[in-house]
């Protein structure tokens, strides 16, 4: 808003001249159907099934479409991209770069947030502030690698941004976020700087070969590549993500049926609580919203009339022992002695069952705090593993750099 504001001020737009353009629709309506058809297939193909009706013909329909696109922009008078501007070695390479650096920015601003939290049970404002720092990289790492494209070597402006990024999905891969955030706040500042030294550089390279129209056109397309980054980040991120989270509910499930097995109660009562922990963790659902905090049982209670037949157990029990030691029959022990001898009894067997409930609900509150445990590590997991599936991409984008063609001072270099 204070930008719209300055440029009121700064800007010669008064006087400004001005040309229409074409636009084209058909062209946008195809893109739009191409990217909605690529993420909807990545997003819910572990929801779906790979293998399933709907996932394979939306990426046969994304794949028909770009065919489509690509033949519509080759035959539009104006078309929505320039196809020509592929012929340039700086702008293919660039073009690829910025998708990449996007696409692993976009990884970390998609999942961080609701990693911090869903598990750890951060508020959405000190989340945002978190993974601010990688914000503020990125600010500066632009600057002045948009002042050292001229003195230092392009490629290593690139290849050393690519090399951060990796060594940030490293450190995100192997997060340890209990003692502090410290971990996390570096991997966001490395992150910032790779990915500045990557697009500044990039940004520039990818409009260096044109002039006029191509120059704006150059602008147009990057600008978009940066867009198809992140789309494909949330969703191939969000893919990876929902598959691990799955795994990391049913890997609890198994060590809940496993920790079960060892409480003192009967099976109908073990049933009952592997039931309302299977109910809790829902391994079938695809919500980041189930955390630890949803792994809770309710107290068990011994039935009452399961009380009532031990109390009138162990009621006969005593008449009869009383009644041997009297040498009489159970039945000619005077009333007193009967209702006397059935409240000491209910007494001690309510005693019993209290002690044994007491004794249930402690072993089903460490049961619990086990499970909360396993789940927050499972959990971690799910997330971080998301990185380390990554990590090999960044260090692959290496192979990027002998596309690169830079000319220097009138001299052409490769």
């Amino acid at each position: 808003m204070l930008t719209l504001v300055l440029f009121t001020f700064v800007l010669p737009l008064r006087n400004e001249a001005t040309s229409k353009a074409a636009i084209d629709w058909l062209g946008a309506l195809v893109s739009m159907a191409m990217l909605f058809s690529l993420s909807l297939g990545l997003i819910e193909g572990n929801h779906w099934g790979w293998q399933s009706f709907s996932i394979i013909g939306l990426l046969v329909a994304a794949v028909i479409f770009f065919i489509l696109f690509m033949i519509l922009e080759y035959r539009q008078q104006h078309p929505m991209i320039e196809l020509s501007l592929f012929k340039s070695r700086n702008f293919n390479g660039a073009g690829i770069a910025l998708i990449l650096c996007n696409y692993f920015l976009g990884g970390m601003a998609v999942l961080i947030p609701t990693f911090l939290t869903r598990v750890y049970g951060e508020s959405e404002l000190k989340a945002a502030l978190l993974i601010t720092p990688y914000s503020i990289a990125v600010m500066f790492s632009v600057i002045l690698t948009s002042l050292a494209v001229k003195k230092v070597n392009n490629k290593l402006l690139i290849g050393g941004g690519f090399i951060l990024i990796g060594v940030s999905y490293y450190l995100l891969a192997n997060l340890d976020v209990s003692p502090n955030y410290n971990e996390l706040i570096l991997a966001d500042i490395i992150l910032g700087i790779g990915y500045g030294l990557v697009a500044a550089t990039a940004n520039i390279l990818a409009v260096a070969d044109f002039h006029g129209g191509l120059l704006t056109a150059s602008q147009s397309v990057a600008n978009v590549l940066r867009q198809v980054g992140m789309i494909l980040a949330i969703a191939i991120f969000t893919s990876i993500l929902t598959s691990n989270l799955r795994l990391a509910k049913d890997n609890t499930l198994h060590f809940a049926v496993r920790q079960t097995q060892t409480l003192a109660v009967s099976a109908a009562a073990r049933t009952r609580v592997q039931a309302k922990i299977q109910q809790r963790l829902n391994p079938n659902s695809d919500s980041v919203s189930q955390t630890t905090k949803t792994v809770k049982l309710p107290q068990l209670k011994i039935a009452n009339s399961v009380s009532a037949a031990l109390a009138q157990k162990e009621y006969q029990e005593q008449l009869t022992k009383i009644a041997q030691q009297k040498g009489i029959q159970a039945a000619l022990l005077p009333v007193a002695v009967k209702v006397k001898i059935k409240t000491l009894v209910s007494r001690a067997v309510r005693q019993k069952v209290h002690q044994k409930e007491t004794q249930i609900n402690t072993q089903l509150a460490k049961l619990v705090k086990r499970l909360k445990q396993h789940l927050r590590t499972q959990l971690d997991q799910a997330f971080l593993h998301v990185y380390g599936s990554m990590l090999w991409l960044p260090f692959g984008a290496l192979l990027l750099l002998p596309i690169f063609k830079f000319r220097r001072k009138g001299r052409e270099a490769a």
